[in-house]
């Protein structure tokens, strides 16, 4: 009967355990659906910056910023979530 109810016990730690899992996938994957988008927002503005002609066109810290983020798209998926946009000097 002892081994009945820790196997019961462990059962229900194990549920709670998934249950925790999964919403915590469940806050991660839309925190990187989010990240993604705002990813695809600098590459339009990269594109749009790229179409100015002329005295219009600029190369300043906003873009170098936006190239930045640009690149760690490519990146594996352990960089993106730890990106840093002001690195120590």
């Amino acid at each position: 009967m002892r081994f009945v109810t820790e196997g019961q016990n462990e059962m229900d730690k194990m549920t709670t355990e998934i249950e925790s899992l999964t919403k915590a996938k469940c806050c991660l994957e839309r925190a990187l659906a989010e990240i993604e988008n705002l990813i695809y927002i600098a590459q339009e503005c990269l594109y749009y910056r790229e179409k100015r002609q002329g005295i219009d066109q600029c190369h300043d810290d906003v873009e170098n910023s936006l190239i930045l983020v640009s690149i760690y798209r490519l990146e594996p998926r352990s960089r993106v979530l730890t990106f840093d946009p002001k690195p120590d000097p």
